[in-house]
């Protein structure tokens, strides 16, 4: 579960029906499984994108230039496997990033 009040990310094990926490930031709204394995989280209240590896049960967390303040409420996995936007609904706001974790572009 995407952590957006929470510093944690909840992890269901249908298997086991146990569920887990792994220490992360709050003030994501999302997230997109990237064809890498990766989870990358839409930051709302938070400066930065946040980044999963469900193999791992590792968080990162990317700062972004001049904050988000609310700027970006979902998020899509492209077909070319290379990059997600995040936008608002209102301006349009794209945030790309490559399947390798790295900021593109942000208009």
């Amino acid at each position: 579960m995407v952590p957006e009040k929470t510093e944690a990310i909840g992890i269901f094990d249908p298997t086991t029906l146990g569920f887990t926490t792994v220490p992360a930031r709050s003030g994501f709204r999302g997230g997109v499984l990237a064809p890498n394995g990766l989870i990358y989280f839409i930051p709302s209240s938070q400066a930065s994108i946040g980044i999963f590896n469900p193999a791992t049960l590792e968080f990162e967390a990317k700062d972004l230039p001049g904050g988000s303040d609310g700027k970006y409420i979902a998020g899509v996995a492209l077909q070319d496997g290379t990059s997600m936007p995040a936008s608002d609904g209102a301006a349009w706001n794209q945030l790309l990033v490559s399947s390798q974790g790295s900021l593109l572009v942000e208009e």
